[in-house]
């Protein structure tokens, strides 16, 4: 019998942890064994607990990415839950599917909007599966009532201002000083205007690939895309480790890559194209490709830009 999928969504502070807490609980006094996970790159809380805002915790166990719970799948369980869904990627919708599949529930929680009031992909194609959906509601910090969306406000010569469409879309909560959030109704939420953005690399918080079949020591980070209001292109940073490689496969869109550091070669159905920094790299649409670290002590680095229909 396959598993089932249970999902907690809403803004933030409407208490999404502290239910997906409530759910493991009674699991557990069912007598069902699980484990919960968490990202590595949420770092509110210092120690493998979740908390919830109301102050109940519970020990869960960190992950750089979803795949990486696919280790705990020989271990018979009951359920496994993610919290913060959001941060976990697009991977996490196979991940869901490949529990189920061998009779593992799941509970998954997690905002269904980002500051800016769209949809996360990852979060909303696991609610279209769920066989149960929660959407909570805070309460609107300006007028009182039910909250829906997430406010994010940034300090702008002294005074607390809507964030921008060009704001990057994840910002840890107490990770930056001049950044704050609060829950709000539709009418008091508010986006300030797009404009220009100047932002650094490691500040975006990277998806992982390193699974040693399919991709080996891959970090991915989107730089600029739709959700930074860019209306046609796509610009993501790449690191590949020594020995690394990226996913033997193809898209229906093209590569643009530009080599910054390091040496490697592009696998294709033809040949192997050695490249080094400075060069760049063109990979047609539906063409195989992939990206190898032939180095033995030295990390690949690209930028690689793609359609928004890529993204």
């Amino acid at each position: 019998m396959k598993g089932k999928i249970e999902v907690v969504i809403g803004p933030m502070y409407s208490g999404k942890t502290e239910e997906l807490i409530r759910r493991v609980v009674r699991r557990n006094i069912a007598k069902q064994h699980g484990m919960i996970f968490k990202i590595f790159s949420d770092t509110r809380s210092k120690n493998e607990n979740i908390v919830s805002r109301a102050g109940t915790s519970l020990k869960a166990t960190t992950i750089r990415s979803a795949r990486d719970a696919l280790r705990y799948m020989g271990e018979k369980k009951d359920y496994v839950a993610f919290d913060e869904a959001q941060f976990f990627g697009e991977e996490l919708f196979d991940v869901v599917n490949l529990f189920i599949n061998r009779g593992t529930d799941v509970i998954v929680a997690g905002l269904n909007l980002d500051f800016r009031g769209n949809p996360f992909d990852n979060v909303m194609k696991i609610v279209a599966i769920a066989d149960e959906i929660v959407l909570l509601k805070a309460v609107c910090v300006v007028c009182g009532r039910d909250a829906t969306r997430t406010q994010r406000l940034i300090l702008k010569n002294g005074e607390w201002v809507p964030a921008s469409q060009s704001d990057p879309v994840f910002k840890v909560e107490g990770a930056d000083v001049q950044t704050r959030y609060e829950p709000r109704c539709k009418d008091c939420w508010k986006v300030g205007d797009n404009m220009a953005k100047v932002g650094r690399h490691m500040d975006v918080i990277p998806e992982i690939y390193d699974d040693g079949k399919e991709a080996k020591g891959v970090e991915k980070r989107v730089l600029i895309g739709p959700k930074d209001g860019a209306p046609t292109f796509v610009m993501r940073h790449f690191t590949v480790k020594p020995g690394g490689f990226s996913p033997y496969h193809s898209h229906p869109w093209e590569h643009e890559v530009y080599i910054l550091k390091g040496r490697g070669f592009l696998r294709t159905i033809e040949d192997e194209k050695p490249f080094e920094s400075g060069d760049y790299v063109y990979v047609a649409p539906n063409e195989m490709h992939q990206f190898v670290n032939d180095s033995s002590d030295k990390i690949l680095e690209f930028i690689c830009v793609i359609p928004k229909s890529g993204a």
